[in-house]
């Protein structure tokens, strides 16, 4: 047990160097780190908990990642998230841009949900959850704003808004929200119901 969490600790400078580039999509950061989770507790399960000084290492090493989790994945998710959606509208953007920024948004999004599954730190969940709401509430003022267009017919907004939409409302909402966001797309689009 001790030579587990020993391993562990000393991959932990190895895991922050790794995770730390910044072209690294965020959600391939929280599934690594994800992994050294779930690595290190079977390693636990598997030798039956160890005592007290073992946990305290162990849950030491646990805090660790997820701190590592908030500086790399979740601090400025939000704002990174909200940039990339409100770029899907740029003036002259082609359709390379709009998908990159949709997979931005998207691995931001992604990012987010694996740390709040991953994470037991009640700090980590609470700045999940913040951010998480920020974005969605971003998305409802977007899902608003793309239903009003096309019901009055603007040439600016196309089907693509929508759908794009959707599906990150999906990814933060999920499916019920989002289907609900396309029947009314439907609907404003067709004027039928």
């Amino acid at each position: 047990g001790e030579a587990i969490v020993s391993q562990t600790e000393d991959r932990l400078i190895d895991v922050r160097a790794g995770l730390s580039e910044e072209e690294l999509p965020k959600a391939e950061v929280a599934r690594a780190l994800g992994r050294e989770v779930d690595s290190l507790e079977r390693a636990a399960a598997a030798i039956g908990g160890g005592g007290r000084a073992l946990t305290r290492r162990s849950d030491r090493v646990k805090g660790e990642l997820n701190r590592i989790a908030r500086e790399i994945v979740v601090s400025g998710a939000d704002v990174a998230a909200l940039d990339a959606i409100s770029a899907l509208d740029a003036v002259g953007a082609d359709e390379a841009d709009e998908l990159q920024n949709l997979r931005e948004a998207e691995d931001r999004i992604v990012g987010l949900r694996l740390c709040k599954r991953i994470s037991n730190d009640p700090e980590t969940v609470e700045m999940v959850a913040k951010a998480l709401a920020k974005i969605a509430q971003g998305l409802d003022d977007r899902g608003k704003t793309i239903l009003r267009r096309l019901e009055t017919d603007d040439p600016t907004v196309s089907v693509a808004d929508l759908y794009n939409t959707v599906r990150l409302v999906e990814l933060v909402e999920g499916s019920e929200k989002a289907d609900k966001l396309r029947i009314a797309g439907r609907k404003a689009i067709t004027g039928k119901d």
